[in-house]
């Protein structure tokens, strides 16, 4: 509750702050208006004065933002304490008309109106309140997991967060320009100071981060912590200053209140808010604000009034400049279709507006000062970025590149998501034809009266056909999202517009509205969840929602359908979203999955203070974490700061020791801060081969790596890689794919003990033939993805995508190791589900026993670590490159696009767990005698000691598939129980083959209700064979089968049967226990 209370304070504190400021500088034409706008205006005032106090002076925000906020708050106060005493005035007060209209007509016509009366704030307050009321329950419908997790909600933890969240921890505790102290970087002492580089010499702008580093100033708060409140806060505040830019006059009041539902039920600026884009919701409030400032008439106002405008829109553009300068040529196009418009259909004087814009410019320049060159610079490589040409097959954003992002769009439909035909296509083609409307829409309010929101919703959907015609996937993906704040403000005017331009007769009117109601109910509620082939649920669906038009339309305002229509399956696909950032639903769009849900970053704090309490940890400790995961690995480092702390596995110690050059455009005086930073740290950094066929060195299968020389890890090799006083930090199964054989399900997610106390654990290692999923470009050789939860089998498990090659340093070895491999091709989707040819790696290539089809759990025969600078390394080389899942695309799917990958990862498989094993602890393993499955999720298959391949996780086996199982004296009967399934061929049969240790066994039992006689059928088996017990703990039991069959619809395996119970049993027990029971 305290989290989502921070949203609301801050809301109120810029809104205060804001509506002060527009009170003195804005050519008010609606009080609405300005208070819609006030928010963003208010955190405009902010961060500007912060950036000054930043960069300039040198202060940290950490000592700044507090006094900015006092003096934001002391001098709001005094305006409108001053504004209540009467003042001296060219007009009487008994003169000044009670209407808004009146009031903007007495302030354009340059006379001075007397401050009490200038806005009676009661009257502009009731007329703000249902704005405000809707903007609340925006921030309630995004913000409430906050309700249940507080300051712990971390949404998707996306990697722009991590970066966000790091880079405002420089700003909050140093200088802009201050060059970070050499040790924090090859030390590992302070990773956000790795960010010096972004912000100095590759010029990122830093508005968003110094908001949040002003937040964490006030609070205490970690950057974390305060991030989800100040974008949610920053989310109703793009939805204000969206709305703001129609709400130029009272008789506009219905469209504005129609905006501002839409913008905040709307499904992709939600996404942008929950995926954590935190610049862009602030950047798109700051450009509405201010094309609401700049896109207006100015004819008739006062000299002094257009200087105090012309300073308001001077310091908006410089917070734009420093938030988010991308949208500069948004605003600077739409403004130049004003002046066309004012040259072609206006005719009024343009002299007031050029002057109000020179003052701003100058206004912008004076407090840019020298950081106007950054900003030009930082424009020109962002242009070049957004408006990239992606490889179609490997483009990490294809929503766009394809029919269902009209669909998605809208939110009708889920990115990434394919639901059933027909209501599939009609989605498509309904979100094409309203994107054609509203280009119409946008045309004719830009020619009608120049309006700000369709002068940019018209340059929103020109630029997205230019960037759909160069497979530009990242720009439509982010355009998509600019463009909610343009096109439905334009959507809500244009309809009012048209509602009262034509007088449309009753009967015409109520056809169209049967056919509205009839999209809301049927797109919004049916068609995207209809089961495929319901075609008659389909047309009665359209039936009810005709009836309900009939019935409802007389009696609903026109308006409100609108609404309807377009914010009911937004706020249904919202939710969805929602649902996804708490770790909850199917969702796979969290980068860190279990971060909220598992409270990650208050474990890793309090693990840590409980490691320093045990004596694990003091002063001259060094902090060794074992995180893969870029996202997960930047959020711990901010709470690592002022130890020495490094993290080999994953691709922050790259950034931190070998960043990229600064740009050509970089002054002289960073590219030489720069080169005294980066020269030391690559000098750290030392290049090593890793040979994955050992028998043929320097070769196609030699993988390049660095050696880092950081956190206090030495690359020597006459010493030990760590320091003996290190604390390993280790990922548990809760987080991390690697080592799970080492920890159980109660360790939390993250284990921490003393270097000297581990054993044969791994850490990834980032090589050429090793990489991290965190990478652009051709997937070919990325190992591993993030943790994706099992959605069929092992549904309280989680799992990993998987490539051919892994790479790993070994922490404390033994002289010979075997590789625990636990694997499945069950989920692949290719109609083969073959297990790969895999290999463990060491000074020699030992392969892994796999045959069959589906999942596999291995242990490889004994390998001996590759040596390289002392330290040791082994590697997995599964065989085989990773290929894309198979997507079949119906209806309008077909339309174009079908070279766009839906899924750009090339997967072998699924990883369950890889990890390390001494002999001692391979030979203690203790597999059951009997494995039951019973179609169970939790089935015994799951038994970490039962090493099995090629059977599926429910039981199903193909042509061959093994498991090795203990046998316990008098237990001599070997039972293999199970069906055959009619999949289409009730004639199909096949012929099984039961090897113990290689030897074959005859088998007996019956199938159905006849006895066994050499084949199966489709029916029940209770099949057995008698197996003497031996001295060995552990048998090979081995099931062949002479023909198999193809599961139905969407599951493509193949399978020949499904085994329920496989086992070594007393032949008592054996007769009395229930038989197999088939489908």
């Amino acid at each position: 509750m305290l989290a989502f209370g921070l949203v609301l304070l801050l809301f109120f504190y810029f809104l205060l702050v804001g509506s002060a400021a527009l009170r003195q500088l804005h050519a008010r034409r609606e009080a609405t208006q300005d208070l819609l706008m006030s928010p963003t205006v208010g955190a405009i005032f902010t961060v500007v004065p912060l950036f000054v106090l930043n960069r300039m002076f040198s202060i940290p925000v950490a000592h700044g933002g507090p006094v900015v906020a006092i003096l934001a708050l002391a001098i709001s106060i005094f305006i409108y304490w001053r504004g209540r005493r009467p003042t001296t005035s060219a007009v009487s007060a008994t003169d000044v008309p009670d209407s808004p209209e009146g009031v903007a007509r007495l302030a354009a016509s340059g006379a001075a109106i007397p401050a009490a009366t200038a806005g009676n704030w009661k009257r502009d307050l009731i007329g703000y309140l249902p704005f405000l009321l809707i903007l609340l329950a925006g921030a309630l419908s995004v913000g409430r997991p906050m309700l249940d997790n507080g300051f712990d909600w971390l949404s998707f933890s996306n990697d722009d967060m991590a970066n966000y969240a790091l880079a405002g921890d420089r700003l909050l505790r140093h200088g802009f320009e201050e060059l970070p102290p050499l040790e924090s970087l090859t030390e590992g002492t302070e990773y956000a100071q790795s960010y010096w580089y972004y912000h100095v010499p590759m010029m990122a702008r830093s508005g968003a981060e110094m908001m949040l580093a002003w937040v964490c100033s006030l609070t205490g708060l970690s950057s974390h912590q305060a991030f989800m409140p100040l974008i949610v806060c920053f989310h109703i505040m793009m939805a204000g200053a969206a709305t703001a830019m129609i709400y130029t006059s009272p008789d506009r009041r219905r469209a504005a209140l129609c905006a501002c539902v839409l913008s905040v039920a709307s499904a992709q600026l939600a996404f942008g808010t929950i995926y954590q884009l935190i610049a862009q919701d602030i950047g798109l409030a700051v450009l509405c604000v201010n094309a609401s400032i700049l896109i207006r008439d100015f004819t008739g106002l006062a000299r002094g009034t257009l200087l105090r405008h012309g300073i308001l829109l001077g310091v908006t553009a410089t917070g734009q400049m420093l938030i988010y300068p991308e949208v500069n040529p948004f605003l600077g196009v739409s403004f130049f279709l004003y002046l066309a418009y004012l040259a072609l259909r206006s005719r009024k004087n343009l002299k007031p507006l050029l002057l109000m814009l020179a003052i701003g410019v100058v206004v912008a320049l004076i407090v840019l000062n020298s950081y106007t060159y950054n900003v030009l610079a930082f424009m020109v490589g962002q242009k070049e970025q957004g408006a990239r040409s992606d490889d179609p097959a490997l483009t990490l954003f294809p929503f766009f590149l394809i029919p269902s992002g009209f669909a998605n769009f809208w939110g009708l439909v889920q990115i990434t998501s394919m639901p059933p035909e027909p209501g599939f296509s009609i989605t498509i083609a309904v979100g094409a034809l309203l994107l054609l409307l509203s280009a119409v829409a946008a045309i004719w309010l830009t020619w009608r009266s120049g309006e700000p929101a369709a002068a940019l919703a018209l340059v929103s959907i020109v630029l997205a056909v230019y960037l759909f015609r160069y497979n530009s996937g990242f720009g439509l993906y982010k355009l998509a999202m600019f463009a909610q704040a343009f096109i439905l403000p334009t959507i809500a005017l244009a309809w009012t517009l048209l509602l009262g331009k034509f007088d449309v007769k009753p009967k015409v009117r109520l056809t169209v509205y049967q056919l509205l109601v009839a999209a809301v109910l049927v797109l919004g509620l049916l068609l995207p969840n209809l089961p495929e082939g319901k075609t008659i649920a389909w047309v009665a669906g359209i039936g009810i929602a005709a009836l309900a038009g009939l019935y409802a339309i007389r009696r609903v305002p026109s308006l409100v359908w609108l609404i309807l229509i377009l914010a009911i399956p937004n706020l249904r696909l919202q939710g969805f979203y929602v649902l996804y950032s708490r770790d909850e639903g199917g969702g796979t769009f969290n980068e860190v999955l279990g971060a909220t849900r598992g409270k990650v970053l208050r474990e890793f704090v309090r693990e840590l203070d409980q490691a320093q309490a045990a004596g694990y940890v003091n002063k001259d400790t060094r902090i060794l974490c074992d995180s893969y995961n870029i996202s997960l690995t930047k959020l711990l480092s901010a709470y690592t700061a002022g130890r020495v702390t490094s993290f080999p596995a994953s691709r922050l110690t790259a950034h931190t020791m070998i960043p990229n050059a600064p740009p050509e455009a970089a002054r002289t005086k960073y590219k030489t801060q720069a080169r005294s930073l980066f020269e030391p740290t690559i000098a750290r950094s030392q290049e090593a081969h890793f040979e994955f066929d050992p028998a043929h060195p320097g070769g196609d299968y030699s993988a390049k790596f660095f050696l880092y020389e950081q956190g206090g890890r030495s690359a020597d090799p006459t010493r030990p890689p760590d320091d003996p006083n290190t604390l390993l930090v280790a990922g548990t199964r809760q987080i991390s794919m690697l080592n799970r054989r080492h920890f159980g399900d109660g360790d939390g997610s993250f284990v921490m003990r003393p270097i000297t106390q581990v054993q044969n654990h791994l850490l990834f290692v980032d090589s050429n033939m090793s990489e991290p999923y965190y990478k652009p470009g051709d997937p070919s050789f990325i190992s591993l993805y993030q943790l994706e939860r099992d959605p069929a089998f092992y549904v309280t498990s989680t799992m990993a995508g998987v490539g051919r090659y892994f790479l790993f340093e070994v922490i404390n070895p033994e002289q010979e190791v075997r590789l625990f491999l636990d694997l499945t091709m069950s989920f692949k989707g290719d109609y083969q589900n073959k297990l790969p040819k895999a290999f463990a790696v060491g000074t020699e290539r030992q392969p892994f026993a796999t045959v069959g089809r589906g999942a596999c759990r291995l242990v490889s025969p004994p390998i001996k670590p590759q040596r390289v600078r002392g330290r040791s390394y082994v590697g997995i080389d599964l065989g085989e490159f990773g290929t894309k899942f198979s997507v079949e695309r119906t209806g309008f799917m077909k339309l174009y696009g079908m070279n766009v990958g839906l899924d750009r990862r090339l997967l072998v498989g699924f990883g369950r767990d890889i990890s390390l094993l001494g002999e001692a602890e391979y030979r203690a393993f203790n597999p059951p005698s009997t494995i039951y499955i019973w179609g169970s999720p939790e089935s015994q298959l799951r038994h970490p000691d039962v090493e099995f391949s090629g059977l599926c996780e429910d039981g199903w086996m193909s042509e061959h598939s093994y498991v090795i199982l203990g046998q316990k004296l008098g237990e001599t009967r070997l039972v293999v129980r199970g069906f055959v399934a009619d999949l289409g061929n009730p004639a199909f049969t096949t012929t099984p083959t039961l090897l113990v240790d290689g030897v074959p066994v005859p088998l007996m039992g019956t199938v159905g209700e006849k006895p066994y006689s050499g084949s199966v059928g489709v029916a029940n088996f209770n099949l057995y064979a008698d197996v003497p017990a031996t001295s060995a703990n552990r048998r090979k039991v081995e099931l062949k089968w002479s023909a198999y069959q193809q599961l139905l619809g969407l599951d493509s395996r193949k399978a020949s049967a499904k085994i329920q119970v496989l086992g070594f049993q007393t032949p008592a027990a054996a007769a009395t226990e229930a038989p197999a029971t088939g489908k």
